[in-house]
């Protein structure tokens, strides 16, 4: 809060504008529709776009943040970090179940889960809240047998088996449009 009084916020809230600004600029000028939509990774070029100018514009925040760490605080730059990070991922996520899977009512219930997960799970680390979840998760011990499983584990193995499976979905729908397009080009 104090940060938001001190008339240097106004360096980090241009440095923000003008990273955001060059990621959306270099993701126009760099061609997209040319590489999106060339050869057989036909990858589209509004989804591209969508997961390119987070990921860029996280990076110029990183580079620019020690720059500006110089001369003032750079608390706002700090913060957006991981808000920029969860967007692209979010954008990630979402771009993936939609090409692994055709567009229905349960693409559209699991794209809310994930920003909502996502979200939330940034808003927790952001309050500082997030250790003592983790830390109530660990604590919470399912017994089987002679095995004690915490309930963090248990959310670890159902997050990576769901990314294992959008992955492997995901592989296999680019695979096979991959081989309709080879054949298409064999076809005198």
């Amino acid at each position: 809060w104090a940060d938001l009084q001190d008339p240097g916020i106004l360096w980090q809230v241009a440095v923000l504008v003008l990273c955001v600004g060059a990621a959306w600029m270099f993701a126009r000028v760099i061609g997209l529709d040319r590489i999106a939509t060339s050869g057989v990774w036909n990858l589209g070029v509004g989804g591209l776009r969508r997961i390119l100018v987070p990921l860029l514009a996280l990076v110029l925040v990183l580079m620019a943040r020690p720059i500006l760490a110089h001369w003032q605080h750079v608390n706002l730059l700090r913060l957006a970090v991981p808000l920029l990070g969860s967007l692209a991922l979010i954008r990630v996520l979402a771009y993936l179940l939609r090409y692994a899977f055709p567009a229905g009512g349960i693409v559209a219930f699991f794209e809310r889960l994930i920003y909502v997960t996502v979200w939330g799970v940034v808003a927790l680390h952001i309050v500082g809240v997030l250790p003592g979840v983790i830390e109530f998760l660990e604590g919470q011990v399912l017994v089987i047998g002679k095995q004690s499983i915490s309930l963090w584990l248990v959310l670890h193995a159902i997050v990576w088996s769901l990314s294992a499976l959008l992955l492997a979905l995901w592989a296999g729908g680019a695979i096979e449009a991959r081989e309709k397009v080879g054949l298409k080009m064999n076809v005198p």
